[in-house]
């Protein structure tokens, strides 16, 4: 059956209705801000003059405040104010806010106070170091909880900031927003530092016999001195100094005198460098020369 949009006088009334093969709405004058319910399929169902709020899922007047809120049970001529109007909230996180030495493999849960439209990457974010992580989400709408599964294992000892945005939604009729919701967790350090970059480079040559021996580590390391950071030509030591700098990552060997001309120069980091994890993690033993002119 085709739909026919036309006025009638009901019980006295003049009422706008439209007719379909399911549903009757019908407005009273005055012309009221909310109307029937809609969504993208059946819009066209909204009489002239309105539109369908895709945000409330009803029939809305052009021109409406933007605040309008409209329910879902209301008379369809009786605007009203939202049916549930209790915005959403976090209850439970897991981990929880400010964990420490969490499994670089674990999945993130988010519990609410009510359900809502499931979570999504654009406003569940999982960040590290300002980057987002990539993962698959998962929604539970029988306990209203929310996972996020990491594509691959997170960092080892880095901080996670966990963003929840205020485009997660209520699923009631006006889609009640979420109070903005941020927490933190570390994840466990089982990751070994390593060399990120050193000056000169392995191999180098035509180095001059004034440079000094800057190395730079993953991450914060310690344990670095004449010991465990050596500097050689063949058998013979070469002596200097070590100095780090104040993020514990980049270390400069200064020799105490001019490096040997043309000669093969051989550093040596050992297995005593390691991170400041609770439970260090040790350096795999890294060597690497260069030539000076």
């Amino acid at each position: 059956m085709g739909r026919i949009a036309g006025a009638l006088l009901c019980l006295g009334v003049l009422v706008v209705c439209v007719f379909g093969s399911i549903n009757v709405s019908c407005y009273s004058p005055p012309t009221p801000n909310c109307g029937f319910q809609c969504n993208a399929a059946n819009s066209f169902q909204c009489p002239a003059d309105y539109a369908c709020s895709m945000a409330d899922g009803v029939c809305k007047l052009n021109g409406a405040p933007a605040s309008t809120r409209c329910p879902s049970d209301a008379p369809p001529d009786v605007p009203a104010t939202d049916a549930d109007p209790t915005d959403p909230t976090v209850t439970a996180t897991d981990p929880g806010d400010q964990a420490s030495n969490i499994s670089r493999s674990t999945s993130i849960r988010v519990a609410f106070s009510r359900d809502v439209i499931p979570p999504n990457a654009t406003n569940f974010l999982v960040i590290d170091n300002g980057v987002e992580q990539p993962g698959t989400y998962a929604y539970d709408s029988g306990t209203f909880t929310s996972t996020f599964v990491p594509s691959g294992a997170l960092d080892g000892g880095h901080l996670i900031l966990v963003e929840l945005t205020g485009s997660i939604l209520g699923a009631n009729a006006a889609h009640s927003p979420l109070a903005p919701y941020t927490f933190t967790f570390r994840t466990f350090d089982d990751e070994p530092p390593m060399v990120a970059s050193s000056t000169p480079l392995d191999t180098a040559t035509m180095v001059p016999v004034g440079s000094t021996i800057v190395v730079v580590f993953s991450e914060p390391v310690a344990g670095v001195d004449a010991t465990s950071f050596t500097v050689a030509q063949g058998a013979t030591g070469i002596a200097g100094t070590i100095n780090a700098n104040v993020d514990q990552e980049t270390y400069t060997f200064t020799p105490s005198a001019a490096l040997p001309a043309a000669s093969v120069i051989t550093v040596t980091l050992s297995a005593a460098i390691h991170d400041l994890a609770a439970t260090p993690n040790a350096l795999a033993p890294t060597t690497f020369s260069f030539t000076t002119q």
